[in-house]
């Protein structure tokens, strides 16, 4: 009896047999089938390279047979897998397809591609998802169909399968092809991650520092791949934990019976200074007050953060603030919320905490965000408020669709008056803000902008977002306001998380004539800057011009303030003599001069160890 798909007495055809592979029946021979296993897989990649940037004008050339291996080497092994080249070849298009519009999503949203530490952060997308925009350009809707077509094509047209293996040769045969096949795959895995053999060879860009850079140069899938090797931070050399707590020691001298002022630290949602970026002519100030306390107002020390991250991924700002540790040592573009906290971390919160401070997060969203809900209480928060407590106690204002910064910085004041009352205890509240958080193109009811630059169209999206920091402006000037009427010593910490999205300063690089594809390396460091202000309602040295970055603020308001610093802060203040900017971006030494980590990495041996104990060696004697 003939070997078929189906029962005889059916009316369809029987297979086409190969020596080990049949083309399934209803086709003509396997000509179609092998045509279309050795093209497809090239077309899905090119459709979905598209969907983001023109990878004929942006990735280097010696890096498409890469990413065409690993597209025909995944198509192969799921061949092998499945024994259906139709299941292989619609797989590998669906994904990289979907892969490849989530990741222009994921760019348009925040100015930097999905990396691999991103699923992490799936559940925190997703609260934000209706936010913005998720309309298609006329190409991507293109690309799409394509992709769809292509589907259609494979279904109809790939028909080549491996059949059932009914002999032990048969088998063994299949099963060797698929070793084969995956260890191929792994090959190049491992080859991509070992900077000296293909990283070399092919000449690939591999700047963790520039993700976006990396993705136009190395091609979307080769970058994720030479990235996922990142997905666990190496150990710093020369670490022990015994190293740490040795370098830790030699800063125990440090004196204490300092001031125990109340601190109040505002990390404010995408607030930053466009004029870093190049000039423009407003119709008004978007900042009045801060400009003026950055003239040498009276008890201020203000400056300029180097953050990690812009356009998004604010947790890791709040993590160099409140550990002091820096993201340079770290997987840039990772979240240590997410991938590296599981438990308490020592913090500035419980060094507090042992000082005999009162301490609360506050935060006008929602509590899963950022795993913010665990994190908080890892690093030891007594109190905690998110968004629903907002609305409980009344300080539930909204500009556009958030909790405007007068709302936010009204509950600060709330909870401080009560916690003052049932404790007593010098206070540490920690509040990150809501009200400029993207997006900056839709039009609302309840807010209307009224700064604009002048040359640039009204509605644009940039004038919404300097109309939101005079907002946010004149809520701080009423928030120092409060507390310098406060009998209590108190000390103000005010900062940008982050710069907004690369769509909110490219008018102003037009302007200037400059172009965020061909940005310097100086130039690119400035999409990292924003403003900090220290403010005390009691004498402090006045301080302005300060250039640093966020792991290094907390010991800079200590001693600012006249607190006690505890070891570390004693030691990172040490670091910061010789390396005042240590981020993800840029480390900067006392001259000003510019360098990537790896360029001072031995001459910052001693932080990186010490970080490293903090985070992961945990209290082992």
């Amino acid at each position: 009896m003939p070997d078929t798909d189906v029962k005889e007495g059916e009316g369809s055809k029987p297979a086409v047999k190969g020596r080990f592979f049949k083309v399934n029946p209803g086709r003509s021979g396997m000509i179609p089938g092998v045509i279309l296993f050795l093209t497809a897989p090239g077309i899905s990649f090119l459709l979905s390279e598209s969907m983001l940037r023109n990878p004929f004008k942006y990735m280097y050339l010696r890096a498409v047979p890469l990413n065409l291996a690993v597209f025909y080497l995944t198509a192969l092994l799921l061949f092998m897998i499945f024994g259906s080249e139709r299941i292989s070849l619609i797989t590998v298009t669906f994904f990289s397809m979907l892969f490849a519009t989530a990741n222009m999503y994921v760019y348009r949203f925040r100015s930097v591609p999905i990396e691999p530490w991103d699923i992490r952060s799936f559940k925190t997308a997703m609260s934000v998802a209706g936010e913005y925009d998720w309309s298609l350009s006329p190409l991507q809707v293109i690309l799409l169909v394509l992709s769809i077509a292509l589907i259609l094509c494979e279904w109809i047209f790939a028909r080549l399968s491996l059949g059932k293996p009914f002999s032990v040769k048969k088998a063994a045969v299949r099963i060797a092809c698929a070793l084969l096949s995956f260890a191929a795959l792994s090959a190049l895995f491992l080859s991509l991650w070992d900077e000296h053999t293909v990283q070399k060879k092919y000449r690939l860009y591999d700047k963790l520092f520039t993700p976006d850079t990396m993705q136009y140069r190395d091609g979307t899938f080769v970058a994720f791949i030479m990235e996922l090797k990142y997905l666990v931070p190496s150990v710093p050399e020369g670490y022990s934990p015994e190293k740490a707590r040795e370098i830790l020691k030699a800063h125990e001298h440090t004196e204490k019976g300092g001031k125990t002022p109340n601190i109040i630290v505002v990390m404010d949602e995408a607030f930053s200074d466009l004029k870093v970026l190049g000039d423009y002519e407003t119709d008004t100030d978007p900042m009045p007050f801060l400009h003026s306390l950055q003239q040498g107002g009276e008890n201020a020390v203000t400056g300029t953060l180097n953050m990690s991250v812009k356009g998004g991924n604010t947790p890791n700002s709040e993590f160099e603030f409140l550990t002091g540790n820096t993201m340079a040592f770290l997987t840039d573009g990772s979240i240590p919320y997410q991938q590296y906290m599981s438990g308490p971390v020592p913090s500035l919160v419980s060094e507090l905490e042992e000082a005999g401070y009162e301490t609360t997060a506050m935060h006008p969203y929602r509590p899963g965000g950022w795993n913010r809900d665990k994190v908080y209480g890892w690093f030891g928060f007594d109190n905690v408020y998110f968004e629903d407590d907002f609305k409980k106690q009344g300080f539930y204002g909204l500009i556009r669709e958030y909790v405007s910064d007068l709302s936010d910085f009204g509950m600060i004041k709330d909870v401080f008056e009560k916690n003052r009352e049932e404790t007593g205890k010098p206070q540490f509240i920690f509040n990150v803000t809501m009200q400029n958080h993207s997006p900056y193109t839709k039009k609302y009811g309840n807010f209307k902008p009224d700064v604009h630059i002048s040359g640039i169209d009204s509605d644009a999206s940039v004038n919404m977002y300097l109309s939101l920091m005079k907002e946010t402006d004149a809520a701080l000037k009423e928030l120092l306001e409060y507390f310098e009427n406060e009998e209590e010593e108190t000390v103000v910490v005010f900062f940008g998380d982050h710069q907004p999205a690369d769509s909110v300063a490219d008018p102003v690089w037009k302007l200037n004539g400059v172009s965020s594809g061909s940005l310097t390396m100086a130039q690119n460091c400035d999409r990292y800057k924003v403003p900090f202000l220290i403010w005390a309602n009691y004498d402090i040295k006045e301080e302005c011009g300060l250039d640093t970055s966020a792991n290094f603020l907390s010991s800079i308001a200590f001693r600012s303030a006249g607190i006690s610093l505890s070891p570390y802060q004693d030691f990172l203040l040490e670091q910061m003599e010789d390396y005042p900017v240590i981020s993800a971006k840029r480390v900067s030494d006392k001259s000003g001069e510019i360098y990537l980590y790896e360029d001072v990495k031995e001459g910052l041996s001693d932080y990186a160890i010490v970080e490293y104990y903090r985070i992961f060696g945990g209290e082992e004697e």
